[in-house]
């Protein structure tokens, strides 16, 4: 797993230079032209999510920062408001955009493999809405399940379903650098078959890839027609009919999963753990909360971790070539 930066100043860079390109200068025709601009502020918001820390927690670590004032071309920290404006402003579209520039710096700066040596890992986790009720969505709280034990001929009361939903985060990396291609955030649980093609198909318009590796969760035929006659890529996916189930593998129409169910390449299969070594990494530097409390917020704040996470990854330290 590459290092991910401790630096906020290098991550701030990055971040502005990629926002500065992929976003407008100001929200809308009406913002102030005095102000900070659009791409200033979401670079402040990538600096929120990396310090870890609220909107006002933000404001005053930039008040107390000048390097990373002077990185960010500001004389004046931005108010907690000016932020909070700044995250609803910022649309799925600018986001899209936003981590499509990231993969762009990565390629001019030759941190991602090219060639036969480039191979896609999509793969989605859950994350977690608050800090209060701090569970997931198919798990019970440690209270309800000492009730449970300590009244065992008393019913169990069931979870509302508001407590089912969390926020999902899938996307699609590359195994060399593990950098984020592509990425989408829905509201879970929903199943990843559908995020396969807008995965694949944004990231081979940034980067094509020889590979594909991806567990069953995004099995089907029409995902592994894709890869194999529309981006001329080898996929290695596990089917989820084993051979030795009651009709047998020989029974599947598709030639692609006949052919992954009778053999499947455990040797390239597992070089898919690189996608749960990145989520590890991702969560124990960033954590895994989503401070929003709306739905909307909360995928805005899914999106901006993907922003961060290559942000993070284009500045490590030694031994690269990073965009000024």
């Amino acid at each position: 797993m590459a290092t991910l930066s401790h630096s906020p100043v290098r991550v701030a860079r990055v971040a502005l230079a990629a926002a500065e390109k992929a976003l407008p200068a100001h929200a809308s025709k009406f913002s102030r032209k005095d102000h900070l601009t659009l791409p200033q502020l979401t670079a402040c918001l990538v600096l929120q999510r990396f310090l870890r820390t609220s909107l006002r927690g933000a404001e005053a670590f930039l008040k107390d920062s000048s390097d990373v004032r002077r990185v960010l071309h500001i004389e004046q920290a931005p108010d907690h408001t000016a932020l909070w404006r700044a995250h609803r402003a910022l649309t799925p579209e600018h986001l899209e955009r936003l981590t499509e520039e990231t993969v762009r710096l990565a390629l001019r700066a030759h941190v991602l493999p090219e060639g036969s040596g480039a191979t896609l890992i999509p793969d989605a986790t859950g994350l977690t809405r608050s800090r209060a009720s701090h569970f997931a969505a198919h798990s019970q709280s440690s209270y309800a399940r000492r009730l449970a034990r300590k009244k065992k001929r008393r019913r169990r009361k069931r979870m509302p379903k508001s407590a089912w939903h969390y926020p999902k985060w899938t996307i699609a990396i590359d195994r060399e650098s593990f950098l984020i291609l592509a990425q989408l955030a829905r509201r879970g649980p929903y199943h990843g078959v559908q995020d396969f093609a807008p995965l694949a198909l944004e990231a081979h318009s940034l980067r094509p890839s020889a590979l594909v590796l991806a567990d069953a969760g995004f099995e089907s035929c029409d995902n592994l027609r894709l890869c194999r006659e529309w981006l001329g890529a080898r996929v290695v996916m596990r089917v989820g009919l084993r051979p030795r189930d009651k009709r047998g593998a020989h029974s599947i129409r598709c030639p692609y999963r006949r052919a992954l169910a009778l053999h499947l390449p455990r040797r390239l299969y597992s070089m898919r753990n690189a996608a749960e070594s990145n989520f590890s990494a991702d969560k124990r530097r960033f954590g895994d909360l989503t401070p929003s409390r709306s739905w909307e917020g909360r995928l805005r704040d899914v999106l901006l971790r993907g922003v961060l996470h290559n942000c993070a990854l284009l500045m490590p330290g030694k031994g690269r070539n990073t965009p000024n």
